[in-house]
């Protein structure tokens, strides 16, 4: 069947635009087609641009370090309660 010769693959990478020379990320999702003696006929891809995700990633990455951070080594006892006033978690 068709789908026994087709190998899926999902991937991230970086690839520089050449009208500008900016490097962004993108999602290549795609299937290598083969032929029933497993050589390659075809490669089909859809690129979507994921940048913005990747940085938004790595801006909420970085807050929730910090806010991490200051939980742990603040002065003062911080708490966090679910929506039934129960204790989620309280710093030392």
């Amino acid at each position: 069947a068709a789908e026994d010769r087709a190998a899926l693959f999902d991937v991230e990478a970086r690839i520089c635009r050449d009208n500008d020379s900016n490097w962004r990320w993108f999602l290549l999702r795609g299937a290598a087609v083969r032929d029933a003696g497993g050589a390659l006929r075809a490669l089909t891809a859809v690129g979507v641009d994921i940048h913005a995700l990747r940085q938004t990633q790595a801006e909420l990455a970085t807050t929730a370090a910090r806010l991490q951070a200051t939980y742990e080594n603040a002065p003062a006892g911080l708490c966090i309660l679910d929506t039934e006033l129960r204790y989620v978690a309280i710093n030392e």
